[in-house]
């Protein structure tokens, strides 16, 4: 399927940005001249067609700023394909990984408060939103360092449930999305730890472990918190988003405690 030049009577196609796992991703441009992104199912197969149902049923359904619009849902041929607001920003994998730009513990802190804030958005809904895929190349940042989140098509609206085929990312999916399939909230902590792992590891891998992650200088308990996150074991992570988030805040404290005593002892 060819996009480049595709026309509708609401959206023309301005370029291809990427492609993910089962779709390719256009920027296009509205009537009215405002720019959106279209994503559409790479083939017309089952797989990929349901992702994107669930996507857009999903996106139906929430409003929060920090995540896409759903403006349309419609089929290009035999491809279903969505029409969703355009993100500002840059993902951090390619911040990270081709702007080569490290960012220190303090605005590694800033975006997982940021993250988990949007994660408890999820978890807070009836029935409660796994979202099962965070991961860099999903976390958008811009020049204020906002935190958004995309790409929701293998969420699950049910708190507890198997599946017959693994979903997630190697690296930032927790091990149970490839054991046994069976998913909570705490699935989404743990891909939450993972990305910060990442992000102040400059691009490490909580599964292979790296040395940036030690030598770096963010405090011990920023590392304690990342590690409790990503621990294989279920039970031994933080259980709830709002557990992660108090933790968050006595880390921020902490700190501020830290340097400002620093301050009051120069002076």
């Amino acid at each position: 399927m060819i996009l480049d030049n595709w026309q509708h009577e609401k959206y023309s196609v301005v370029k291809h940005i990427t492609n993910g796992g089962t779709s390719k991703i256009f920027l296009t441009e509205l009537k009215d001249g405002t720019r959106a992104i279209l994503k559409v199912a790479k083939d017309p197969v089952f797989i990929n067609n349901k992702q994107l149902d669930n996507e857009a049923s999903l996106l139906k359904k929430l409003n929060h700023p920090a995540i896409p619009t759903l403006i349309d849902y419609l089929n290009v041929d035999e491809y279903k394909a969505i029409v969703m607001t355009l993100m500002e920003g840059r993902n951090l994998k390619h911040i990270i990984d081709v702007k080569d730009y490290q960012y220190n513990w303090q605005e590694t802190l800033y975006i997982g408060k940021q993250l988990a804030g949007i994660i408890k958005y999820f978890h807070r809904q009836e029935p409660q939103v796994v979202i099962r895929d965070i991961k860099p190349s999903n976390v958008v940042i811009d020049k204020k360092l906002t935190v958004k989140l995309v790409d929701f098509g293998t969420s699950s609206d049910d708190t507890n449930i198997i599946h017959n085929k693994a979903f997630g990312t190697v690296g930032f999916a927790a091990p149970e999305q490839f054991e046994n399939g069976v998913v909570d909230k705490r699935s989404d902590i743990f891909a939450l730890g993972a990305t910060l792992y990442y992000v102040i590891s400059n691009g490490g891998n909580i599964y292979t472990q790296s040395s940036l992650f030690e030598e770096t200088d963010a405090p011990r308990k920023l590392k304690e918190f990342i590690y409790r996150c990503t621990k294989s074991s279920m039970d031994q992570r933080y259980q709830t988003i709002d557990e992660v988030i108090s933790e968050l805040e006595k880390i921020n404290e902490t700190t501020w405690e830290k340097i400002i005593r620093y301050f009051n002892s120069k002076s």
